[in-house]
């Protein structure tokens, strides 16, 4: 809980000034700010009891709010509410944006029959930090990717047009180290993760080759290849396991990097949206993939084009995928996965110790604990995306629609539940406020991380920005 503050001069001594010109008065209205939880605020102030109150304006800003003068007032979108009722002496606010030094500003201008005093500025801080990438001269913006290993605290952000990868450790709030790579076509998927005790990052170059990073060092280890385009992949047990658009699995052992299995998944020949998941709940490796079907309608001479989604899950014997079982659950068919869109399977996902399923964007969530769907659908995220922290005790869900949409007004919001009860816990904003990836914000054990990237160009160098909030879930 953060207090400050501050004392009131006698009113006596007030420098007034008008509301068209406004002067930095010598006196200043007293108040406090409190930090309730990460999305709530507290106002309060001494009851004004002059008769001359006309009204109080609070304002409210990510950066700090300089006192007016003749020349420059105080910017009027800056303000969140105007009290009118002199028995009023507290505001609740718990509709902000965090700046890119973890704070937000308050100040108030109390207004006496249109003469002014203003308060100074009150600042609330967040457990937050922010840190300037490393970048070089560009008069070009940049693209990033980014994975989470939470078991070591650290955040790693490669650099696609500067071709850097830092990691961040985001309890000493600092970059540990950051390496160069040459490679020109890295594809959208990164991993890490602790394989056989050791920290590793994962990503793929050039739509065919798997490249592995020491998770602490950030020295390039070994490079796998494939033989086709890769969809996705993922690391279990000393054992590289590979989805490509064709439609097959492909088994890898990481000691000597040679193929050891292939499967065809999909003999259509038509699959899509292919995703791969594996946990330590069970010794199991699940495939997920979208099947066009083709449906013939004699009346119109037409086909009606739709898409079915399948998961499959593949039992692990020493590393290979062997039998499988086509999940048939409730929440994975085509009536709650899936309408006629492609897309709408691309949400699903694992919790990392495999034992809970994001289904879909409409907030199902499947427990092979007690074999059951739970929605996570609220108010605030009618369509929210399903994150889960590391140990399994939280579930977190939020829309994928930027804060700056009113039609999507509590976009920013994080709901939290606990599990395996699917409880919710809070809500909390989050710093992310445009498309959301499950990266963006993330639970580790029982604390909240929210990070975004800001850039500006300045002085013909983009200087790039990563400010990381979080939060312990109570």
């Amino acid at each position: 809980m953060i207090k400050k503050f501050l004392f009131l001069l006698p009113l006596l001594s007030v420098l007034f000034f008008s509301c068209k010109k406004q002067e930095t008065p010598d006196a200043k209205f007293t108040f406090t700010a409190t930090l309730q939880s990460s999305n709530h605020v507290n106002l309060s102030w001494a009851a004004v009891k002059l008769a001359e109150f006309k009204n109080i304006t609070v304002y409210r800003s990510s950066t700090p709010i300089p006192d007016p003068t003749f020349q420059t007032p105080i910017d009027g979108n800056l303000i969140v509410d105007i009290i009118t009722d002199k028995t009023i002496t507290s505001f609740n606010d718990s509709n902000f944006s965090v700046g890119s030094s973890g704070a937000v500003y308050y100040k108030l201008v109390l207004n006496l029959n249109n003469r002014f005093i203003v308060s100074e500025l009150e600042q609330v801080s967040f457990n937050a930090f922010s840190l300037i990438l490393p970048s070089t001269v560009s008069q070009f913006g940049n693209s990033f990717a980014t994975a989470t290993l939470s078991q070591k605290n650290s955040l790693y952000v490669i650099n696609y047009s500067q071709g850097t990868i830092s990691l961040i450790d985001y309890v000493q709030k600092k970059i540990m180290v950051t390496t160069n790579f040459s490679a020109s076509n890295i594809g959208g998927v990164v991993y890490a993760t602790i394989d056989n005790g050791s920290p590793e990052l994962f990503f793929i170059v050039n739509n065919t080759e798997i490249v592995c990073y020491d998770g602490v060092t950030l020295n390039p280890k070994y490079s796998v290849f494939a033989s086709n385009s890769i969809m996705d992949f993922k690391v279990k047990n000393g054992f590289l396991y590979v989805l490509n658009y064709g439609g097959n699995l492909a088994t890898y052992n990481l000691s000597s990097q040679s193929l050891v299995n292939q499967i065809q998944i999909n003999n259509s020949g038509n699959s899509n949206n292919l995703g791969l998941f594996t946990g330590n709940f069970t010794n199991q490796l699940y495939v997920k993939y979208s099947t066009q079907m083709n449906t013939y309608q004699p009346s119109t001479n037409t086909y009606i084009y739709s898409y079915k989604n399948v998961l499959l899950s593949y039992n692990l014997a020493n590393g290979i995928p062997s039998t499988y079982t086509n999940l048939n659950i409730a929440a994975l068919n085509i009536d709650t996965l899936n309408s006629n869109n492609i897309n709408s399977g691309s949400y699903c996902h694992l919790s990392s110790d495999g034992k809970y399923l994001a289904c879909n964007q409409s907030g199902d969530v499947y427990s092979f604990v007690d074999n059951s769907t739970h929605n996570i659908r609220s108010s605030n995220n009618f369509n929210p995306y399903a994150s889960f922290s590391d140990d399994g005790k939280f579930v977190m869900g939020r829309i994928n629609i930027g804060g700056g949409n009113s039609n999507f007004p509590n976009s920013t919001l994080m709901d939290v539940y606990a599990l395996p009860g699917f409880n919710l816990v809070t809500s909390l904003k989050t710093l992310n406020t445009g498309q959301f990836t499950l990266s963006n914000d993330f639970m580790t054990n029982d604390t909240l991380i929210s990070y975004n990237i800001a850039q500006n160009f300045t002085s013909g160098q983009t200087i790039s920005t990563l400010t990381v909030l979080f939060k312990k879930i109570d």
